[in-house]
């Protein structure tokens, strides 16, 4: 039943919040897009430009052990604001300056540092404004999330169609995200007239990482299958788009028009993520977070890995096993997160969310590099078959976590907030 004193999902401190870190986000996937033109330039291997991919993953998780935590003592508002300067500011420079693999893992970093920051204070901001509904307005807040990160492969094919250059697509595309920042500073000013809610600081807030908490077996489960959801999550994002370039350069296309059509055709594909996340959302708070995600994961498992052993087929078969993929791997991600925020500790959301985001994203930055060198190590086209088949097995993990939920611990994420 609707709580007549929240806020509705299409309100500003809802909406608002959602289409800031949306607009930042818009650049995520640059790169992977860029890679057949990167990869040339550069002269980088499978293995490398998953490495340079993954280095975003990598300053998410470190910095999350730092600047998370303090979500808990400074105002997450200003805190979101620092976090999308820190999103977007690397990404305008990484097409002038980034030259090899170095400077770009760099810089991406760094960008993903700032996503770290923006993306669990903002998720926080959100969710404070809910109970009734809270899995259902997490699930906009990371619907639009997806949806700007996978409007990016979309943006970036159609400007590589256009121009072949890289860097002038990148860079475009940066300056559009950019405007984030002094929307996000004009957002502070105008939800003065929505005061947070009014909480004194618990004597547990400390604005520090706390391991500890992973003695709870419910919050270490959760967040052992968040972690392998999110390395699941980013082996699809990273390797689909070449996939489906490999696909099309099989079937005859050339290869530069195969890696514009291929980033195109892959944020579509991604794009009906941003739908599925809303779906999971509501599934979770009207049915049960557990079985949810574990229906999502089996379904994926099947889809991940059937896809990779598709190549050599016909290419609407790898299409519609594509769009399948798209939907499911992002269709659990606000259970994870909406269950941890009402499992954690009062005062300690902000560490629960700074071990989530540093074990997932530790195990995200990882697992598409494995996927690379397989990808290396295999020759011929059953090297996506080997590659998406181990993804499956990620997928089948996560399951076993969740699955593995006492009846006890399932209920604590309806009853407690």
């Amino acid at each position: 039943m609707r709580d007549d004193s929240e806020p509705g999902l299409l309100s500003v401190p809802c909406l608002g919040w959602s289409l800031l870190f949306f607009l930042s986000i818009t650049t995520f996937s640059c790169f992977v897009a860029s890679v057949p033109f990167i990869q040339v330039e550069w002269s980088l291997t499978n293995t490398e430009a998953s490495i340079v991919f993954s280095s975003y993953l990598i300053g998410y998780a470190i910095s999350a052990l730092v600047y998370v935590p303090l979500s808990d003592r400074f105002r997450p508002g200003f805190m979101f604001l620092a976090g999308v300067a820190g999103i977007c500011i690397p990404n305008l420079l990484f097409p002038i300056v980034a030259e090899d693999a170095w400077t770009g893992s760099g810089l991406r970093a760094l960008a993903g540092a700032g996503q770290a920051l923006a993306y669990t204070t903002g998720m926080r901001l959100v969710a404070s404004r809910f109970t009734a509904r809270r899995g259902t307005a997490v699930s906009v807040f990371i619907a639009l999330a997806y949806l700007g990160s996978t409007l990016s492969y979309v943006l970036m094919g159609q400007l590589l169609d256009m121009w072949q250059d890289w860097r002038s697509a990148y860079f475009a595309l940066a300056v559009f995200s950019s405007l984030s920042i002094v929307l996000t500073g004009v957002l502070l000013l105008a939800l003065r007239q929505y005061p947070e809610p009014s909480k004194p600081l618990s004597n547990t807030t400390t604005g520090r990482l706390q391991p500890a908490l992973l003695r709870d077996a419910s919050i270490a489960k959760l967040i052992a299958a968040y972690a392998i959801h999110t390395a699941d999550l980013y082996v699809v994002r990273m390797w689909l788009p070449l996939l489906l370039g490999s696909a099309l350069v099989f079937h005859g296309t050339a290869p530069g028009a195969a890696a514009a059509q291929a980033s195109t055709l892959a944020g579509l594909m991604f794009i009906l993520g941003a739908g599925s996340v809303l779906a999971g959302g509501w599934l979770s708070d009207n049915w049960d977070r557990r079985k949810g995600a574990v229906l999502i994961l089996g379904l994926s498992a099947a889809v991940s890995g059937t896809i990779g052993w598709l190549t050599g087929e016909p290419l609407y078969y790898i299409v519609g096993a594509g769009f399948l993929l798209g939907l499911l791997t992002a269709a659990d991600s606000a259970i994870y997160s909406t269950a941890l925020i009402e499992m954690a500790p009062e005062g300690r959301i902000g560490a629960v969310q700074a071990l989530q985001s540093f074990v997932g994203f530790t195990a995200g930055a990882v697992m598409p590099v494995i996927a690379g060198w397989l990808i290396d190590l295999v020759d011929g086209p059953g090297k996506w078959g080997i590659a998406f088949t181990f993804n499956a097995l990620l997928s089948v993990a996560a399951l076993v976590f969740m699955a593995s939920l006492r009846s006890e611990d399932k209920t604590r994420t309806a009853t407690e907030s």
